[in-house]
């Protein structure tokens, strides 16, 4: 990441490197935070916690202080310090998150809409399979719903019934994702997969008209208030808030089903949600 070029300096100074990535220095979003800890301890533990791999999500560089010492210093992908700064959890750290969101939809690269009449067929007959494989689903779902009161199941049973569905939705995004970085109308050299998860929950954010991670907040706060323990606080993610909410699920498929219209991937056969 050299030849680093600041292009927004509002809050935290945010740099571009030579390929286009947006990144920002350790020291600065340490110092914009207001974190108490020191920034060695702070900066591992943070990186850490969001499973950030070096070389991918950031690297590491020494830079010479005016008094002849040296310091250690980190170069972090704006995605990976977003995440940081959720983790504060505190008014300034969502601050500098909604900071960092609007920045990365100023510079967001739109995809130029295609003359192909060949190719827009091909996106309208993905749509009316995808339409149907939804109708389907619901028409189960509501099956499974009347088969349970004519059965008089017990409500856990009912809990496992969508528990399945759940988790088949989960195992049928993952597989799109999956799909969809390996196309070449997929904009993304570096870390595609980290690149098609965020644009998918930002298609969600737009069709809920309220942040996820604003959602999953809550669903923390509501947690730690009856005194959940740290581990079952740290199972509480994106993915997990969305599969236990029938409403933002089906806003999140949708989300993803218009991603595979738009990079022309067709929906996995094998999967259904």
């Amino acid at each position: 990441m050299n030849d680093l070029r600041i292009i927004e300096n509002d809050l935290v100074p945010v740099y571009e490197t030579n390929t286009g990535e947006k990144v920002v220095y350790g020291t600065e979003l340490h110092k914009v935070l207001g974190v108490k800890s020191r920034f060695n301890d702070w900066v591992r533990n943070r990186l850490n916690d969001c499973e950030a791999a070096e070389n991918q999500d950031f690297e590491t560089l020494t830079k010479n202080l005016v008094n002849g010492g040296r310091a250690k210093d980190y170069i972090i992908k704006l995605d990976t310090a977003k995440e940081m700064a959720m983790l504060e959890r505190n008014n300034k750290g969502k601050q500098v998150r909604r900071y960092f969101i609007e920045i990365e939809k100023k510079y967001k690269a739109k995809p130029a809409p295609s003359a192909d009449l060949q190719n827009l067929s091909l996106q309208l007959q993905l749509l009316i399979g995808m339409e149907l494989k939804q109708k389907e689903q619901d028409a189960k779902i509501a099956e499974l719903t009347d088969k349970t009161e004519q059965q008089g199941k017990t409500l856990q049973n009912i809990r496992d019934t969508l528990f399945s569905e759940e988790r088949d939705s989960r195992r049928w995004v993952i597989k799109c994702i999956g799909e969809i970085v390996k196309s070449p109308s997929f904009d993304g050299v570096f870390n595609r997969y980290q690149k098609a998860w965020l644009e998918s929950y930002e298609r969600l954010n737009e069709k809920v008209g309220e942040d996820i991670d604003e959602i999953v907040d809550r669903e923390i706060g509501k947690a730690q208030e009856a005194g959940a323990t740290r581990a079952q606080i740290k199972k509480i993610s994106r993915q997990s808030v969305i599969a236990s909410k029938p409403i933002l699920r089906k806003a999140y498929t949708e989300a993803v089903r218009e991603m595979m219209i738009a990079y022309c991937v067709e929906v996995p056969n094998d999967e259904a949600i």
